[in-house]
């Protein structure tokens, strides 16, 4: 089960070329789902939060909320 480490949400986002994009006060809540894996960039440096989510996507985080909290 993930847990939260002691990483800032600057720490956590700052090798994301688009961190800009990400609303000031959504930064923490990007941080803290990133930490502890249920969402992920789009690449290895790109996070796209302006961008569409297809249901895959969508799929895949839900996919990965329940594995987390124990529950599939």
């Amino acid at each position: 089960r993930g847990n939260l480490n002691s990483q800032s949400a600057e720490e956590t986002l700052h090798s994301f070329r688009d961190v800009t994009a990400v609303a000031t006060w959504a930064e923490s809540g990007v941080a803290a789902t990133m930490q502890v894996g249920i969402v992920t960039g789009r690449s290895t440096d790109t996070l796209a939060p302006k961008g569409y989510m297809t249901q895959a996507d969508v799929a895949a985080m839900i996919q990965r909320l329940l594995k987390q909290l124990v529950l599939i």
